[in-house]
């Protein structure tokens, strides 16, 4: 096992040469990089991995070369070794979507093991319950602990602020929860005091996730619950870039309406397939046609 020191140090060389190589890629010099924030030989300590910088300095020189945070994230979790966490969790979302209960068994293998060398890491054991879970709406054989679901419910309850990750958990687990704990967590993640609301990509995560839990809803004729969250995402003002969060949810209502005595609004559901096929997402398409079947 690798010594803290070890650890700290591969760290620092991986965060200096992303740097290093936005830095290069973007056509600024170490002068440059470096502007009045940091001394050019600091600068260069950092991409050559002998020391690192304080926070307010590292996010000071990343906008001196024009890199957001996510960006710089993104190539720093691909240098890393393949069972990176962050890497992982995209292993997880692409099992799921292929509906592959194998591959996401043997992800849930992986991160077992992880919880037994780290026990402490709370969010290890977050992602062993998120796939299990996962595997649980596959299977319906497979059954989630009660005490993780405990455990991942009252995660959640106490969270003050709801991240992106915190919106990913929600909308894979909340099968787990009974539907009073489900409105409950709802009305929490959209909170508008939260200060991450106005992000893009926690904006995007929401709108899937109230999307998901609407088609529940709405399986499960909890009509008022479905209803809510179409009005609050019809007076969100879903950005045009996110064409499949409007499409899904102009279905959801035509969903909504069928079960409700409105036989006419198959039409609108017929029409969303076309137009998801239209788009080339055959996946929801195929789903979309499935349920119209079922109808």
């Amino acid at each position: 096992m690798k010594t803290k020191k070890e650890k700290q140090l591969k760290f620092g060389n991986i965060l200096g040469q992303c740097y290093k190589d936005f830095r290069v890629a973007k056509g600024f010099s170490q002068k440059e990089a470096a502007s009045d924030d940091i001394s050019i030989s600091q600068l260069s300590n950092f991409e050559n991995g002998r020391t690192m910088l304080t926070s307010d300095v590292f996010i000071a020189t990343l906008q001196n070369i024009n890199v957001t945070f996510l960006e710089f994230q993104n190539l720093y979790n691909k240098r890393l070794e393949p069972n990176d966490i962050l890497l992982f969790n995209t292993e997880v979302s692409e099992a799921y979507m292929s509906r592959n209960i194998s591959k996401l068994e043997k992800l849930l293998s992986i991160i077992t093991d992880k919880i037994s060398q780290v026990p402490n890491k709370k969010k290890f054991k977050l992602d062993k319950i998120k796939i299990q879970s996962l595997i649980a709406s596959l299977d319906s054989d497979f059954q989630v602990s009660k005490s993780d679901i405990n455990f991942v419910k009252h995660y959640l309850y106490a969270l003050k602020e709801w991240g992106q990750y915190d919106i990913w958990l929600f909308r894979h687990c909340f099968l787990l929860f009974d539907f009073i704990t489900t409105a409950d967590l709802a009305q929490k993640m959209v909170d508008p005091t939260s200060i991450n609301n106005d992000l893009h990509y926690t904006k995007h995560a929401m709108f899937q996730t109230l999307n998901n839990i609407i088609s529940v809803s709405i399986n499960d004729k909890m009509f008022s619950l479905a209803e809510k969250y179409i009005n609050y995402l019809e007076n969100s003002n879903i950005h045009e870039y996110y064409l499949y969060d409007k499409l899904t949810l102009r279905y959801n209502k035509a969903m909504l309406a069928y079960k409700r005595g409105n036989k006419a609004s198959i039409e609108t559901l017929k029409e969303c397939k076309r137009m998801f096929e239209f788009c080339d997402c055959y996946y929801t398409a195929n789903l979309i046609a499935q349920e119209i079947k079922n109808l």
